[in-house]
């Protein structure tokens, strides 16, 4: 199955790096002016970061880089990811953090054409639906 982004397909082998980093319990730790310990602990529901990265071995061709730039230009816009194993995420792309887009062409030339290959790091946030 493909990844998508939106319309977008991005390269099958495209890795979550930061799947795993990221919890939806929040704590606070503080204490009381008799020195009692007081824990209050919850539950996020939203905000999990989606960092997608080719790294040096997967590519995406530049007509499919422009289009993400397009969909990234885009103030506000949301779409949904979907994941090789049919996993979906309402996401945005994390300005915040940016760039939100950071590609890198695979070699340098003077002329850069649609089929040029580009490895990328897409930076994402979950956001409500």
């Amino acid at each position: 199955m493909a990844i998508t982004l939106g319309s977008i397909t991005l390269p099958e082998d495209i890795e979550w790096v930061d799947e795993y980093k990221w919890s939806p319990t929040v704590e606070t730790n503080t204490y009381t002016l008799t020195g009692s310990l007081v824990i209050e602990t919850a539950t996020r529901q939203a905000g999990r970061p989606i960092t997608l990265s080719s790294g040096d071995s997967t590519w995406i061709l530049r007509s499919g880089l422009k289009s993400l730039k397009t969909l990234a230009d885009t103030a506000g816009s949301t779409m949904t990811l979907t994941l090789n194993d049919a996993r979906t995420f309402h996401v945005a792309f994390r300005h915040v953090d940016a760039p939100a887009i950071d590609a890198k062409p695979i070699t340098w030339v003077k002329d850069y054409t649609d089929t040029w290959p580009y490895t990328i790091t897409i930076k994402l946030i979950e956001v409500p639906t």
